[in-house]
């Protein structure tokens, strides 16, 4: 009867100590969260100086109103010419990320969605200076949730931008 007490209180011991430990660890995560200045690396990501978002390179693949941005090196549904190939300093790759590639009035993506080709994103505002950061950037929602970072918001219309013809290649 002792000895299955002490492996009790011994298991009783252990879950506590790992409880605080993980206390620990969140608030080390909220401290970060809550205090973070311009310039850590966190703030990098979602960071651009340019009003038209052309210089955008963050983690949001979700359009204002909602839809789910396609692969820049996907053809479908929409066929386009906005390729990293075509446009190899634009930030293009292999990802669904917002992006500005062709100096548009402001960040967009194309739709997966079949009657919707492409649609703005919201990025939220450019900055007047961001940390120039070798630090390799982790997305805060990434960090977080284990999950891509994404926004909503209202939607624009796509032919808002002088740019809307060209993009119906």
């Amino acid at each position: 009867m002792v000895k299955d007490e002490k492996s009790t209180n011994v298991l009783v011991i252990s879950i506590c100590v790992a409880n605080i430990g993980l206390a620990i660890a969140l608030l080390v995560l909220v401290f970060v969260l809550a205090f973070r200045g311009d310039g850590h690396p966190f703030d990098t990501a979602e960071c651009y100086e340019k009003a038209d978002g052309s210089d955008y390179r963050g983690f949001i693949n979700i359009t204002k109103s909602g839809l789910t941005c396609a692969a820049w090196t996907v053809q479908t549904p929409h066929y386009h010419s906005r390729t990293p190939k075509n446009f190899p300093n634009a930030g293009l790759g292999e990802h669904n990320y917002c992006r500005n590639p062709d100096r548009d009035v402001a960040v967009w993506c194309y739709t997966t969605k079949r009657d919707m080709r492409l649609e703005y994103c919201d990025v939220g505002l450019p900055r007047k200076t961001c940390s120039k950061s070798t630090t390799p950037v982790i997305s805060l929602v990434e960090m977080h949730t284990g999950t891509e970072a994404t926004t909503q918001g209202t939607s624009l219309n796509k032919t808002a931008s002088p740019m809307s013809e060209i993009k119906k290649e």
